[in-house]
């Protein structure tokens, strides 16, 4: 599997989501370093777009 990098736009799944937020597949910004997101935390940080 592909390691997001940071910058990068990626599409993720936002459900399940709660009363007015967006739900489905959206794009989010990757914000997370790449040392991070490599690790076996495996959690990156992403923000909606």
């Amino acid at each position: 599997m592909k390691i997001p990098k940071r910058g990068e736009i990626w599409m993720v799944n936002l459900n399940p989501a709660k009363e007015r937020e967006q739900s489905g597949f959206r794009p989010a910004l990757v914000i997370s370093v790449d040392v991070f997101n490599s690790s076996a935390a495996n959690l990156i940080i992403v923000v909606p777009v």
